[in-house]
């Protein structure tokens, strides 16, 4: 475990099996060390949620369950979810590539393009599981420019329900509060949750800002230059759920609906 300044902690041990589970990549900036844990990586705790992808399932062929990350993201699949609201996540990994701290000094999102109704194709659907843990930034996409509504610093919070750990919407009120400081042997977990009511494709990525006390800059966080989708489910998209196993079936997508 590792303290923040902020009182909270951080389950280092936690984030090390996340990286080995479903890490994407490691990003190297000139001063941090981004793991890039994207989601969907299943299990996932919100049952119906999925990908779709623009075109037929015969395009997509057999997905890597090994791998399903990079399966998902290198046929440039978009979250999608239930029609009354969608979220698209990103955990991040954050440590710096050297011994000397370097403060996160700031978050921001950025709209890169906004496709108007929803998107028709092939739906993946992923399956129920553990809610996905870390202190997190929630971002309403359908505001322009795209803010953050909700924050909590407690990387237990979006499921504790104990009293007085909860706001009246169900996070906890303990915001975060840049800056944060990391460095090669002190990282931080973010989770980002970026989410649309509206029926539209969004595309957008991230911008960190950071300082090491001489230089400050700005990151820009994506997938490897393209940037992450959040997409409503057009009528129509059939819906397919990849084989889990046996291993020689594993992945094929077979059709629910």
């Amino acid at each position: 475990m590792q303290d923040r300044a902020d009182g909270t902690t951080v389950d280092t041990e936690q984030a090390a099996q996340l990286v080995g589970r479903c890490a994407r990549d490691v990003l190297v900036y000139q001063h941090l060390d981004l793991v890039l844990i994207e989601l969907p990586c299943p299990p996932r705790g919100t049952c119906g949620y999925g990908v779709i992808f623009d075109g037929p399932v015969e395009a997509l062929g057999r997905a890597d369950m090994k791998d399903y990350e990079h399966w998902v993201w290198e046929h440039d699949g978009a979250e999608t979810g239930p029609e009354a609201k969608r979220d698209g996540r990103v955990l991040l990994s954050i440590r710096g590539n050297g011994p000397s701290p370097v403060l996160l000094t700031g978050l921001a999102i950025e709209i890169v393009d906004r496709k108007p109704g929803p998107l028709v194709g092939t739906v993946v659907g992923g399956g129920c599981g553990g809610e996905t843990m870390g202190p997190l930034a929630e971002v309403d996409l359908d505001s322009n420019p795209p803010k953050i509504i909700r924050t909590n610093a407690d990387p237990d919070g979006l499921l504790s329900g104990e009293e007085g750990v909860w706001s009246k919407d169900g996070y906890n009120a303990k915001p975060l509060a840049f800056p944060y400081k990391v460095s090669d042997t002190d990282p931080e977990l973010l989770l980002i949750i970026a989410e649309a009511h509206t029926p539209d494709t969004v595309s957008y990525r991230l911008k960190l800002s950071w300082s090491d006390g001489s230089n400050s800059g700005t990151e820009i966080i994506d997938n490897h230059g393209k940037p992450f989708r959040l997409a409503a489910t057009g009528t129509g998209s059939p819906v397919y759920r990849p084989e889990l196993w046996p291993e020689e079936t594993a992945g094929i997508p077979t059709k629910v609906r």
